[in-house]
């Protein structure tokens, strides 16, 4: 199929549930599925992408309206050092007493740790709205 009758069924979908043509929900169940089918394409053929990019390319290519570039995170891991570990222990304890202070407080009360010290309530922030599919077994 060509590439631009997939992109063209896509944006047909999206405005056949915006013009009422057909429920929002199936639309946006259909665009969910495409795209998982289309994550998981990619992720199958990742690797030999990766292979063609290395070795017909050099790593880096500009082709198909695209900038390709062979590249590798990194992270970080402080688990070994003993100061890191303590301390995150540390904040972790300050964060749910936070929270507890919070949903204390919705209720009028104040929450005292062992010390007596009253307990800063941490900021609430909602999310926006979100939908989460899942499957229904068939």
């Amino acid at each position: 199929m060509e590439l631009k009758l997939i992109l063209n069924d896509i944006d047909d979908r999206k405005n056949a549930a915006f013009d009422g043509e057909v429920n929002e929900l199936m639309a946006y169940s259909e665009l969910c599925r495409i795209r998982d089918r289309a994550d998981f394409a990619m992720s199958e053929i990742k690797e030999s992408a990766l292979t063609v990019l290395q070795n017909q390319y050099n790593g880096e290519a500009e082709e198909f309206g695209f900038k390709f570039e062979k590249t590798a995170g990194g992270r970080y891991d402080y688990k070994e050092i003993r100061e890191w570990v303590q301390n995150k222990d540390r904040l972790s304890e300050i964060e749910k007493q936070a929270q507890n202070a919070y949903k204390m407080a919705l209720n009028g009360s104040i929450l005292y740790d062992s010390e007596g010290v009253q307990v800063e309530a941490a900021n609430y922030v909602p999310n926006k709205f979100s939908i989460k599919l899942t499957p229904l077994k068939s």
